[in-house]
């Protein structure tokens, strides 16, 4: 039996294992959580109180 961590199960690490080049991969995984917080500041949902 294969004892996986469990960051293996994060969809954002699945782009290191899909992508072939792994700078490019380490890219994409640091702008994945970056969009969305893009995607929140234009919405309007961050800073707000």
């Amino acid at each position: 039996m294969w004892a996986y961590p469990s960051a293996t199960f994060f969809p954002v690490f699945q782009i290191l294992l899909t992508v072939l080049n792994k700078l490019l991969g380490a890219l994409l995984m640091v702008s994945v959580p970056a969009g969305q917080r893009g995607l929140e500041v234009k919405k309007g949902k961050v800073g707000t109180s």
